[in-house]
């Protein structure tokens, strides 16, 4: 008997077209916030985009960060924690029916990620570099298209396309032992900064917390996030003020303290930066 608290999920809720058994789905930022338990009845592909979060499957936790690919088959109950900042996207499929039952060993490894004892393994099975974001992206846009856009040879074009991810995923050696600890550590420094982004933080705190020299701590950092401790930092800082523009009435200065800016002349010149509009303008247009 499946527990109350566990959602399932069909892949008939994001199929666009009932032939083809896969979807593309992109959660906005923060939808797995406090995520209870699900599973699917479908084989999920989940590439983190952005943040991080923890992968929770029976009480084995994973942190993930930008890059990594994680394989969550059929009928297996899990979640993220502390995923506020997380972008990921999902590919939803039922490959069996995609591929056909026989497929080719090189790619029933894809679908069946277990470990010595025959057990899931929620640990990524591959990890993206970031710096090639936009060549990964172009395939999976290219395929969403071709999921959305019925014309003749579209089925068969699909599964092409879905067969070129696989290989770009085959193409991407798995992390070595060494490389996992030092994501590892890494992953927990993206969770602490998620939480403490409004405190004063120091890079030697961020170091000292990823067991890194300086150097090293910023090469693993940017090519694993892809931009600079400082730069991740105030990105969660103004994704707080936003939100608290929009969904608070509290003043500028008060916003700009609480998300963790010396004050809120610096405040408003990042957000202009980022947003194209100053937090004042920027609440006003939200109807505030």
């Amino acid at each position: 008997m499946r527990a109350f608290k566990t959602r399932y999920v069909s892949l008939s809720e994001f199929t666009l077209r009932k032939e083809l058994s896969i979807a593309i789905v992109y959660p906005p930022r923060g939808a797995h916030r406090q995520h209870a338990l699900h599973e699917h009845d479908c084989t999920e592909i989940a590439l983190i985009l952005e943040g991080a979060a923890v992968h929770n499957c029976n009480g084995n936790t994973v942190p993930l960060v930008p890059g990594d690919v994680v394989i969550i088959p059929p009928g297996v109950e899990h979640n993220y924690l502390d995923a506020e900042s997380m972008m990921v996207l999902n590919l939803l499929c039922q490959p069996e029916k995609l591929l056909g039952q026989d497929i080719l060993p090189e790619y029933r490894q894809f679908f069946n990620p277990v470990d010595e004892h025959g057990k899931y393994n929620p640990a990524p099975m591959y990890h993206l570099d970031m710096g090639n974001r936009n060549a990964y992206m172009d395939i999976i846009s290219q395929l969403k298209e071709t999921i959305s856009k019925p014309m003749p040879g579209s089925a068969l074009a699909c599964i092409s396309g879905f067969c070129n991810l696989l290989q770009l995923l085959a193409a991407c050696s798995l992390r070595e032992d060494s490389d996992r600890k030092k994501d590892f550590h890494l992953g927990e420094v993206i969770l602490y900064l998620n939480k403490s982004f409004h405190h004063n933080i120091s890079i030697d705190q961020l170091c000292s917390r990823a067991n890194m020299s300086k150097r090293n701590f910023f090469r693993v950092f940017k090519r694993l996030i892809g931009t600079t401790p400082a730069q991740y930092i105030n990105d969660l800082r103004l994704h707080h003020a936003a939100q608290q523009l929009l969904l608070s009435e509290k003043t500028i200065k008060e916003i700009a303290t609480e998300s963790g800016f010396c004050d809120s002349n610096f405040l408003c010149k990042l957000f202009k930066r980022k947003y194209g509009k100053t937090p004042h303008a920027y609440r006003q247009h939200s109807g505030i």
